[in-house]
Order: C-alpha cells, then structure tokens, then sequence
C-alpha cells in the first residue's frame, strides 16, 4: 500500500515522500529488535506522530534503514524529516495512508 509521509509546519505542508509501506513492514516482520513508533503506522490509515515522539522514529528508521533493502531509502527519508520537523517548535510529521 501506498503511504505519504508529510511534513508540515505550521500549518503548512513543505515536504514529504509517498511510497510503498509493504518494504517497511516486510523489514519490521525480519528485524530483531523494538520498533514500537514503525510498527504504530498503519497503509490504512492517518497518525500524526507527536512531537516527543520524533527523536524516537529518527533513531527507529535509521536502525531499520541500515537492513532494510529497498526500504532503507524510505527509512532514511523518514529520519531526515523527523530531523527538521524537531527544529521547528510548530512543525509535526503526518502518516496518511490509503
């Protein structure tokens, strides 16, 4: 399933990536190890992750990135935004789904 990750500040959206989310939970089912922020979005569906909740996806998606495969671009997408949303106080990362 299709997945757009957006960043958006305030109020605005000023950047984002829409890809396929299958690689990633392919790469979640393989990992050894916690993911609990990956494995709370859903292809279904729309998260907003919160702001304290970013430093921990960053870290998440660059450990899953590194045994990723073709998620790792995904993967590392996703931590590069997380990065610039913690440097603006207004600024959140939302997941919208199919």
């Amino acid at each position: 399933m299709a997945l757009r990750v957006e960043l958006w500040k305030g109020g605005v959206l000023v950047d984002g990536v829409e890809e396929w989310w299958d690689d990633v939970e392919s790469a979640l089912s393989a990992a050894d190890g916690d993911y609990p922020v990956l494995t709370s979005v859903s292809p279904y569906g729309e998260l907003v992750i919160a702001p304290d909740r970013l430093r921990d996806l960053a870290s998440e998606s660059r450990r899953l990135a590194a045994d990723a495969g073709r998620a790792g671009t995904l993967l590392q997408k996703i931590a590069d935004l997380c990065q610039r949303a913690l440097a603006a106080p207004d600024a959140e990362l939302r997941f919208n789904g199919d």
